[in-house]
């Protein structure tokens, strides 16, 4: 009665939940433990073509600048450069 007076909360109750065990059985959880399997999307040949030509329009661009930038990089590495060279062709 005092906690009324003094306006505080009083504490709430414990709630015992028991179980019945004797009826039903083990239960089956419902915790999805997989995620649902994907659906599966079937390609046609145009949105493949599509795929294949975007790839190529993005792939060989990249390759032939990943190789322009390794010959720059080598070329500008040792103190000569390729066009320094001379050949020397000796007839026999």
């Amino acid at each position: 009665m005092a906690a009324k007076w003094l306006g505080m909360a009083q504490p709430l109750p414990p709630k015992k939940i028991t179980v019945d065990l004797s009826k039903g059985g083990i239960r089956v959880s419902r915790i999805r433990r997989d995620p649902p399997p994907k659906p599966v999307k079937l390609l046609t040949r145009e949105e493949l073509r599509r795929r294949e030509l975007r790839a190529m329009a993005i792939g060989i661009p990249a390759i032939a600048l990943i190789l322009f930038l390794a010959v720059f990089a080598v070329s500008r590495g040792p103190s000569w450069t390729p066009g320094q060279a001379v050949i020397v062709i000796r007839d026999a």
